[in-house]
């Protein structure tokens, strides 16, 4: 994954690149089960683990859904992830998402864009 993430919480607005690796294990047409972790550098600084379901209700959208962990330097903090993207395939085994996810930790939210591939 590359892309960026942009905070507008309590301390004011933060932004920073984001790079991460993301891993979807098909369960069915419809379903899927990832991981992603996440590093936001920049005014961030911040590590996420998250471990979303996901939905692919048409051809190539796909929504998400899922737990995980934010850790900054103050401490570990739960979050809540929800997203969409579109998913292009660039071969049988490889394909190109371009995505929007929102994180939900403790009151604030974090915005996330990107391309995974």
């Amino acid at each position: 994954f590359l892309g960026g993430t942009y905070e507008d919480g309590e301390d004011g607005s933060e932004s920073g690149f984001t790079i991460g690796f993301t891993y979807v294990r098909s369960l069915n047409d419809l379903l899927g089960l990832g991981a992603t972790y996440e590093y936001a550098a920049g005014d961030l600084d911040d590590w996420s683990i998250v471990v979303p379901l996901y939905v692919t209700p048409h051809k190539g959208w796909r929504f998400e859904l899922g737990p995980g962990i934010s850790h900054e330097d103050s401490g570990d903090e739960f979050l809540i992830r929800t997203g969409v993207g579109y998913e292009f395939e660039l071969s049988e085994q490889w394909s190109m998402i371009p995505e929007f996810v929102v994180d939900f930790v403790d009151g604030d939210e974090s915005y996330v864009f990107g391309i995974t591939a």
